[in-house]
């Protein structure tokens, strides 16, 4: 998360080329596993909006939070008040959360953003600030893949995690974290019931089998662009400068895949995510 706060981070690029969560998360999952009043929804580690203005169009009253003033400018510019009257953004870490009263939430989501977070103390705060069966829900996904392709998806890999590669540039727990699924995040049963998860990995059937959705239809050129938000490739750039780690790997993909030639941007790839979710009520 150190690189999402440093100035010279790409948030246009993170907000333009992070992968859009399906509709169906929301309508066909979360809100049916929700019970109760639908007033407030609290978004944590909002990044630009991404899920603060979707599903809160289901919800009186959407709030946003980040530690990222880069991500809450990239936010607000996304969500022009006269659009969204009901949705605001505050800069805060999603253990401490003073401006919300007790019990004053119906429902918490976290999206590729829970593996940042001090869980004791996060878990602590969301026992203050949820209201009796209000909904937590926390999802991430993992690495990308290209179906088909285990030659280019092995090359993604190396450069990911190799030593000489992004491997050591990877803030950790968090990117551990983020790799388990949601596996991580343990409700303390003293406060919290009815937990449910939904997992898929590429081709390993599991889980909830319409979230396999979160695989694209992509332009190679735009897999280039997401990966450029990495924020080990924002490091690799910090700690080697004049090289371009991310454009060697494309050139090692497009090798591998046979996707080499002028115009190999405009290619249509699929491209495939694991992930879990998490979802909790409050006691």
């Amino acid at each position: 998360m150190a690189a999402f706060a440093k100035k010279n981070f790409g948030y246009a690029a993170y907000a333009n080329h992070r992968p859009i969560y399906p509709t169906t998360l929301f309508t066909a999952h979360l809100l049916p596993y929700h019970h109760g009043p639908t007033n407030t929804l609290l978004d944590l580690g909002c990044g630009p909006g991404t899920v603060t203005r979707p599903l809160g169009a289901h919800f009186t009253r959407a709030i946003g939070v980040d530690p990222s003033p880069g991500m809450l400018e990239s936010a607000r510019a996304l969500t022009p008040p006269d659009k969204y009257p009901h949705i605001e953004y505050h800069l805060a870490d999603a253990e401490t959360l003073p401006f919300l009263p007790d019990a004053s939430v119906d429902m918490v989501v976290s999206a590729q953003a829970a593996h940042w977070f001090d869980l004791p103390r996060f878990w602590a705060e969301m026992a203050r600030v949820m209201r009796s069966g209000g909904t937590l829900a926390a999802w991430t996904y993992k690495d990308f893949v290209f179906p088909g392709f285990p030659a280019a998806s092995l090359v993604v890999a190396r450069y990911t995690y190799g030593v000489d590669k992004m491997g050591p540039c990877w803030q950790q727990p968090g990117r551990t974290r983020c790799q388990s699924r949601m596996r991580f995040l343990d409700p303390p049963a003293a406060e919290w019931e009815g937990v449910e998860r939904w997992e898929y990995e590429p081709k390993v059937e599991g889980g909830a089998e319409d979230l396999k959705e979160l695989g694209l239809k992509w332009k190679l050129g735009d897999v280039e662009s997401y990966a450029r938000t990495w924020s080990a490739a924002h490091e690799w750039g910090v700690r080697n400068e004049g090289g371009d780690v991310i454009g060697d790997m494309f050139a090692d993909i497009r090798k591998a895949a046979g996707w080499e030639g002028e115009g190999w941007r405009e290619r249509v790839v699929d491209v495939e995510f694991g992930h879990g979710v998490l979802c909790v009520r409050r006691k």
